[in-house]
């Protein structure tokens, strides 16, 4: 009766996240007069719902995405003159290579590591269905980038807005206590420079690690950054540097080494490379005071890290089942069935999964999985180096960020398992689709269609 009752209260909690994403589309696509707006808008919404488990390897998280991306297609519609995306042969073909062999490789470790046709689909969904979701995405989001003058910034702002709340967010958590700790994760345990020091390291409304709402803070002050570099008034230019600012505390108070080192590289790389070196004295300032005021220096000298011992595991796994790996999401559960093989290791004690998305690609699906990802990884990466070297020429922040955006996530993947997870696997397809895939416009070619205004002016 229990579980009955649970599973009616969230399949009413889906219904419910579905309606308000079908209505913010209609009503975003109706304020801006622009058919693509609602879908991008929801799309870039995807972390404000929490991750929890539905069935199948779908979440509460998956339903944004869903939502927006039915809403492109069906904008989209009837799919006629389709733009060339903004990507060199070589780096196109090393993307489709990519996504095929990983594709594949999901395919066959689910087929053949499933001990039921439900356990097949459950695995094949969650690999080779989730890369398909994340490739069409990441193509209709440029295609509909693509479209108008403007629509890059408009992404750029509603990624910003929501890196912006989830950061107010998960400070009110960290100051005022909330029912059931909403918004709070672990301070990692006795051992941690954090533990007794503070409530707990911030997670937002995602309901997952700190490390992830680290990257959503990390891509989106990249972002906040960009859009006050391109402000046109000064009073949107302190709008986001207020922002900014409140993403760098809400970032800190994550407590997350990697996007906090890679958020104040890439917040460097941005001013500079856009010239505009005068906006980075006050983020940079913000950023030293916050951390002189919290625990996250010491965090950064004393805490130990065990990513070593996780990437022994994987790579042990993946040598042991180098055609299938162990299946996906089996990774740890195959680790505590064998703890004097893959938990105790040479290199310490692995007590989670790879923390890495290759070798996770490799420990799950085999070394297939594991080139397949390797190979998609540097394409992506190439890319970004690619679009980023051309928005540099052009003075582009918001492109100039949006490239250095996917290079830190790039970068973070090998400590986290970023394209694993929803809600910033989502994340990473719309900066790729829109600020690498998506070509550049022109006024003259899409002035009928250019928006009206960005979220932040609305």
């Amino acid at each position: 009766m229990t579980l009955s009752w649970e599973l009616l209260a969230l399949t009413g909690v889906a219904i419910a996240i579905s309606l308000v994403a079908v209505a913010v589309t209609i009503i975003t696509t109706r304020r801006f007069g622009w058919r693509f707006a609602g879908s991008l808008l929801v799309l870039a919404m995807t972390p404000l719902v929490p991750n929890v488990h539905i069935t199948l390897g779908f979440s509460l998280d998956d339903i944004p995405a869903i939502v927006g991306l039915v809403g492109l297609l069906l904008a989209l519609a009837p799919f006629e003159d389709f733009p060339r995306l903004a990507v060199k042969r070589q780096v196109l073909i090393g993307l489709a290579i990519g996504l095929a062999v990983l594709f594949v490789a999901g395919v066959i470790s689910s087929l053949l590591v499933a001990e039921s046709p439900f356990d097949f689909f459950r695995m094949v969904m969650r690999s080779s269905g989730r890369l398909a979701m994340l490739a069409v995405i990441a193509v209709a989001v440029a295609w509909a980038v693509s479209r108008r003058e403007g629509a890059a910034e408009f992404v750029a702002s509603a990624v910003a807005v929501v890196g912006t709340f989830e950061a107010v967010f998960g400070i009110v958590a960290f100051l005022v206590p909330l029912p059931g700790d909403i918004g709070l994760g672990s301070e990692k345990g006795p051992r941690s420079a954090l533990f007794g020091e503070v409530p707990g390291r911030i997670t937002g409304t995602l309901g997952v690690g700190a490390n992830f709402l680290g990257a959503i803070l990390m891509v989106s002050l990249l972002l906040t950054v960009g859009l006050a570099i391109e402000a046109r008034t000064r009073r949107a230019r302190l709008v986001w540097l207020a922002c900014a600012v409140v993403q760098i505390i809400g970032l800190t108070l994550t407590f997350s080494r990697a996007p906090i080192g890679l958020a104040a590289v890439g917040v460097v790389a941005v001013v500079l490379l856009a010239r505009r070196p005068v906006l980075a004295v006050p983020i940079i300032g913000a950023g030293i005071v916050i951390t002189l005021l919290t625990p996250l220096g010491e965090r950064f000298v004393s805490d130990a890290t065990n990513r070593l011992a996780l990437w022994y595991a994987a790579v042990l796994l993946m040598i042991d089942h180098p055609l299938t790996g162990v299946g996906t999401g089996e990774m740890l559960a195959t680790m505590r069935d064998w703890p004097e093989r893959y938990i105790d290791t040479p290199l310490g004690r692995a007590g989670a999964s790879a923390h890495n998305s290759v070798l996770l690609a490799g420990a799950e699906l085999g070394v297939l999985g594991a080139a397949g990802a390797l190979l998609l990884h540097l394409s992506l990466a190439a890319l970004a180096l690619l679009v980023l070297f051309r928005a540099r020429h052009a003075r582009s922040a918001i492109h100039i960020a949006g490239a250095i955006a996917v290079l830190a996530f790039e970068a973070q993947a090998v400590v986290n398992n970023l394209f694993t997870v929803g809600v910033t696997s989502v994340m990473a397809a719309i900066f790729v689709g829109a600020f690498l895939l998506a070509p550049p416009t022109t006024g003259a070619e899409h002035q009928a269609e250019a928006p009206e205004t960005s979220p932040s002016t609305a």
